[in-house]
């Protein structure tokens, strides 16, 4: 977690929301690591995307599988060694191999203390 309010995962990084710093803040957490959560329908294809988001929180990811479910797309996703999953609708065009714009929808974020493992939100 950063100074200038960013989670800092190496390969990439994303801006938390205003009010999401000032917990942190308040919680001590500024330069400290913390554990980062998010759920794969929180991980959107940036074609997508109907969240309005800052450009910090959009990361290109390579497409490792994608499971077709139907109505929808589990999309499982990396960026260096760091891997996470991505919830699409079933229209999304991902192909496996190929790169993916992807936004996290940084509102459903959840952040926990690394030191005590307790959710800070």
């Amino acid at each position: 977690l950063t100074e200038d309010g960013f989670v800092d995962f190496g390969e990439f990084r994303l801006k938390l929301l205003p009010d999401q710093f000032e917990v942190l803040r308040e919680e001590n957490l500024i330069d400290k690591t913390i554990t980062f959560g998010i759920r794969p329908e929180d991980v959107l294809d940036a074609f997508f995307a109907q969240v309005k988001v800052p450009g910090e929180n959009m990361v290109r990811a390579m497409v490792d599988i994608i499971e077709n479910l139907g109505g929808e797309k589990i999309v499982h996703l990396s960026v260096g060694d760091l891997s996470f999953t991505g919830k699409f609708p079933a229209e999304s065009r991902v192909v496996e191999g190929e790169e993916l714009d992807v936004v996290f929808d940084m509102r459903k974020a959840h952040i926990f203390n690394k030191a005590n493992g307790k959710a800070v939100f």
